[in-house]
């Protein structure tokens, strides 16, 4: 079953609310100038004409939205297999404590970059020094964190605003968040 919601796009106030045995049958409900549709899984909000409807399970689905939203960004920024965080970490750990050389002198102390390094001199046929894997470590690391930053930042400051909505616009904008601005 699904719900669909008609309500004014100005002041936010649900003016009719029904059920459908399908969000195709839910979309094909006439909606009037000045106004706006919803589909929703059933039973999110209550007291639909109240004074002050119940939006608590709404906002409940909505910020678990967000979270699902910004998880899959997240997910699109590393490789994910098990124990990739933590040869992730490992690598960037190896990478912050390297010192001109030390690979040559202690390579046991970076298995990883040392590992990747004849790797991938081997498969290119080409030296790839030490020093470059650590660059590049260092690098997408600087990016990664920098951009799950401010997906994490836009995922708090959403899921706020969701919880301080007081009408279904407020609620569906703050909802709405541009992961790509």
């Amino acid at each position: 079953m699904s719900t669909w919601v008609h309500y004014d796009t100005t002041t936010g106030q649900i003016v009719a609310i029904g059920v459908a045995p399908s969000d195709r049958e839910a979309e094909m409900q006439p909606v009037e100038d000045g106004r706006a549709a919803l589909i929703l899984p059933d039973g999110l909000i209550l007291n639909p004409y109240a004074e002050t409807p119940d939006f608590s399970r709404l906002k409940t689905y909505l910020r678990s939205k967000v979270d699902m939203e910004a998880a899959a960004i997240f997910k699109s920024n590393v490789t994910d297999i098990a124990g990739q965080d933590r040869r992730y970490a490992q690598k960037l750990a190896e990478a912050q404590s390297w010192a001109a050389g030390a690979d040559e002198a202690d390579p046991a102390l970076y298995p990883f970059m040392v590992a990747e390094a004849e790797a991938r001199s081997a498969i290119s046929g080409s030296a790839v020094p030490v020093s470059q894997v650590r660059s590049e470590v260092l690098a997408r690391s600087s990016e990664v964190t920098a951009a799950e930053a401010r997906i994490e930042a836009l995922r708090v400051a959403s899921k706020i605003a969701v919880q301080a909505g007081d009408n279904i616009c407020d609620i569906l904008q703050a909802a709405t968040v541009d992961w790509n601005g």
